[in-house]
């Protein structure tokens, strides 16, 4: 295991505190907490939630992305990016503001080969069927090159769930195009570095790229999605690879291997299943190779949020498991670290325990 976690998200822990957020600690070989560190971002003791984060070992950098509240108005948010070293350290905060009645929120980020990160979000109103796709770049010293907005042929909720650049700054965002409650797409937009928009797609072939999760550049050029239950390949034009099923309920992280592989974590929906912890493995071709899980009859619920692959070949998973979701009180909740060889044998687990009351992770 090295001794960063890449891409993850932190939606578990942010959700777990009030007013402040924390990240996920990196690890040292033995998979032992090496810092975590809280940051009142807002200043104003307003909610701070991060969403996602991002590991760039090569320039030194700990990402994470979120929103919080907008001051003396509560229903409205402002996205941003705060940036850390590698030994926990606050370097800045970028803030992409709302704009008095649209709020911003950022999910994902992705590193820049120009330096800096992508983020994408959503813009619109707290709970409100009008929303945009929204993409902004920040440079490596915190300062907001520029933000732009995708609105999709309906006008109606588009959303950016992930992002990805390529080695010419080309970048591809997925997320959701919605055109009524039964009519949804998905949207897979490119960018040049500048944010001038170079293609904008609603692709509705697969039907379940409207759950878009999930996005990868493989090696090969190509770009892997995950989406709700399926495994989605397309080219960088947008041509159609594959769709492929995953087992579990609900395909969520990904990532793909030096071979053009993917790995594809699930959540579980409850029931008496207990594989609340769930990693596949698929080759190029869109072929299932293995499934493997952390199984727990204790927390027979829970889910992979994000997966990265380590320099000696292990793939390492983080997430969740918690009490059956139909449950109403106290919530019994772990952070899962595991780690897997890549035959899909479980090498190690480890967890962090959070008790909270509600039903939002």
């Amino acid at each position: 295991m090295s001794n960063s976690l890449g891409r993850v998200s932190t939606s578990l822990l942010a959700a777990a505190l009030v007013h402040t957020w924390a990240l996920a600690p990196q690890s040292l070989a033995q998979g032992h907490e090496r810092w975590t560190v809280t940051h009142d971002v807002s200043q104003t003791g307003a909610d701070d939630v991060a969403w996602s984060m991002l590991v760039d070992d090569a320039n030194g950098r700990v990402y994470a992305a979120g929103w919080y509240q907008s001051g003396s108005q509560p229903d409205v948010y402002t996205g941003f990016v705060t940036a850390l070293d590698l030994t926990g350290t606050h370097l800045w905060t970028a803030a992409i503001p709302n704009t008095g009645t649209l709020s911003r929120w950022l999910y994902r980020v992705a590193a820049h080969p120009q330096g800096g990160l992508i983020a994408v979000g959503e813009q619109g109103h707290l709970g409100g069927f009008d929303s945009d796709v929204l993409v902004t770049r920040i440079d490596a010293q915190g300062n907001v090159l520029w933000t732009t907005t995708w609105d999709g042929s309906a006008q109606s909720q588009d959303s950016g769930t992930d992002v990805v650049v390529d080695p010419s700054g080309v970048a591809y965002v997925v997320g959701l195009s919605t055109f009524s409650f039964a009519d949804m797409a998905g949207a897979f937009l490119r960018y040049d570095g500048n944010g001038n928009l170079l293609s904008a797609q609603s692709v509705t072939n697969p039907p379940v790229m409207a759950l878009a999760a999930e996005i990868e550049l493989a090696p090969s050029g190509d770009l892997v999605i995950s989406t709700g239950e399926h495994l989605v390949r397309l080219a960088p034009n947008g041509a159609l690879g594959f769709s492929v099923a995953t087992p579990g309920a609900i395909a969520r992280s990904l990532c793909v291997g030096p071979d053009n592989s993917a790995y594809i974590g699930t959540r579980t929906a409850g029931g008496p299943v207990s594989f609340p912890f769930e990693l596949s493995r698929f080759d190029v071709a869109g072929v299932l190779q293995w499934t493997s899980f952390v199984a727990d009859a204790v927390h027979p619920v829970g889910g992979v949020e994000g997966i990265v692959l380590t320099p000696n070949g292990e793939v390492v998973a983080a997430g969740f498991r918690h009490s059956d979701l139909s449950q109403i009180g106290p919530f019994v909740i772990d952070a899962c670290v595991a780690a897997f060889d890549t035959s899909g044998a479980g090498l190690q687990a480890d967890y962090h325990h959070f008790e909270y009351q509600g039903r939002d992770r």
